[in-house]
């Protein structure tokens, strides 16, 4: 999640797009966690266990490919406007496809599992998420400055991939 920090400088630096532009393109991201966070507020107690794993490791998936989309976007023949649209577009979909899978089951496996002392594991569950994004934010920055863009996106893209392997696992699991 803490990928939304650099977006406006990625797109900046990338793709040419104005700094102005490019914060209103990374409002799209928490729009699509939004949306996202709604929609499977709705839906999440209707899926099987099965469809759970399903569709939460598909919206991983998804988060995956728009990573790809926008590691590519610098290259792409498109004009200024479109480069934009696509790459808030392509930022809607990361939003909402990586808020289901942390905020849901995060918060239905802590008050399941820690029972009286829910409050106390979502609180340590958000310290590691925390503790992540420092160490996210602190090497990202790091490497996206001594090593370019394409280097801070394929750490982005490992981790979404290893977030896609490990809910899914999880989640099998249980």
């Amino acid at each position: 999640m803490d990928f939304f920090n650099f977006i406006p400088l990625y797109l900046g630096e990338t793709a040419g797009i104005e700094p102005g532009q490019a914060s209103l393109a990374g409002s799209a991201f928490p729009t699509g966690m939004f949306v996202a966070l709604i929609a499977s507020g709705v839906c999440y107690d209707r899926l099987s266990k099965r469809q759970l794993v399903g569709a939460v490791g598909g919206l991983l998936g998804l988060s995956c490919f728009s990573v790809l989309f926008l590691w590519g976007l610098p290259s792409l023949p498109l004009a200024a406007s479109l480069r934009l649209l696509a790459a808030t577009i392509s930022i809607f979909v990361f939003g909402f496809a990586i808020s289901p899978a942390y905020y849901i089951p995060m918060s239905v496996f802590s008050i399941a599992f820690g029972g009286r002392h829910s409050g106390f594991l979502i609180a340590l569950i958000d310290v590691f998420g925390y503790t992540g994004a420092f160490v996210f934010n602190f090497l990202g920055g790091s490497i996206a400055q001594h090593y370019g863009w394409p280097i801070f996106l394929g750490l982005l893209l490992t981790v979404a991939v290893l977030a896609v392997v490990t809910l899914t696992a999880f989640l099998h699991a249980r």
